[in-house]
């Protein structure tokens, strides 16, 4: 997380904008930002390589006359840090047709990211939202220069939100309780996601995420139709294979075309809180979510804790008791 203190070196000291409250701060501010914009239209135009804006906006003013300033239709900063933005509007840096100019943005107490915020914006490559705990539709979708993301506190994630962010290899949704439809699709480059509290799996949420070879479920109920559709990579993922009071349950899947009827056939199901496994329970696991499950494993036994393992270690079979065919 930044106190913003890497994000103002480097910046040109009339770039480094102060609110203290007050409307003569907002109106300096506001001036600053209106003779960005005027040398951003001229022709060449002028970009601002870092744009720091501290301090809260004052009372009884609202931040919506500066985020235009700063919008999509005003699109000169390279590297932005926004303190007094509390909520990102729906189709704030919004481009249809890419927009390569916003490369970072650090917004350090927003706690709402609206639609199609950050759509198409294909050289953001850095995120940092660590009070935000809803992400709308499409907010990051077709960030295709997206590497990093940090998002701690995010509870709550729309559909198709990062669908497209090809660059994107790692993610922490670690408080996400439901992954919406379509969140990830096209992400062809995702290998490492941390979904520890999710219980909810939307329709095509991985759809072709050739790149994920395992993943680790551990609280989910439901899985949505095609959720893994087209994830070529995927062979292994691990359940806890129990429900209440640890009585053996899967999770449940749509019943036409289970976790994904194209170009996805994997081999190994991981059950990290089931002990023992009944006959019927194990022909249960063979075709779980209209898949043939070559291997399943139950009985974690690694030197890790369930919550200190990392996905390395949960798809070790060494670290389970292997099912052998009776």
């Amino acid at each position: 997380m930044s106190d913003g203190s890497t994000d103002i070196k480097g910046t040109a000291p009339e770039n480094i904008l102060l609110l203290d409250g007050t409307e003569a701060s907002y109106n300096a501010v506001k001036s600053r930002l209106e003779a960005i914009n005027a040398a951003g239209s001229s022709s060449p135009p002028t970009l601002v390589s870092k744009l720091f804006i501290s301090g809260s906006v004052p009372e009884g003013m609202d931040q919506s006359e500066l985020l235009g300033l700063l919008g999509s239709s005003h699109n000169y900063e390279q590297n932005l840090y926004m303190e007094p933005v509390k909520e990102v509007p729906t189709n704030w840096y919004l481009f249809t047709n890419g927009n390569s100019t916003l490369q970072s943005i650090n917004l350090p107490q927003a706690t709402k990211i609206g639609y199609n915020a950050f759509n198409k914006c294909t050289g953001l490559t850095s995120i940092d939202l660590p009070k935000v705990t809803e992400i709308g539709n499409r907010a990051f979708a077709g960030c295709t220069g997206l590497t990093s993301i940090n998002l701690p506190q995010v509870t709550k994630i729309g559909y198709n939100t990062l669908q497209g962010c090809t660059g994107l290899t790692s993610i922490d949704l670690s408080q996400v309780t439901k992954i919406g439809n379509g969140t990830f699709v096209n992400c062809t480059n995702l290998t490492n996601i941390d979904l520890s509290q999710a219980t909810d799996i939307g329709e095509n949420a991985f759809w072709n995420c050739n790149a994920l070879t395992s993943i680790d479920l551990p609280q989910v109920t439901d899985i949505r139709e095609d959720a893994f559709f087209g994830c070529t990579g995927l062979k292994s993922i691990v359940l806890s294979g129990t429900g209440t009071e640890n009585s053996f349950a899967l999770p449940t899947y749509d019943t036409q075309n289970g976790l994904g009827n194209y170009n996805f056939s994997p081999e190994n199901l991981f059950l990290t809180g089931v002990t023992a496994l009944e006959d019927d329970q194990i022909t249960q696991c063979r075709t779980w979510g209209k898949m043939t499950w070559a291997n399943i494993y139950y009985n974690y036994k690694g030197s890790h804790s369930l919550a200190e393992a990392t996905i390395t270690e949960l798809t070790n079979p060494e670290n389970y008791t292997k099912v052998t065919d009776k």
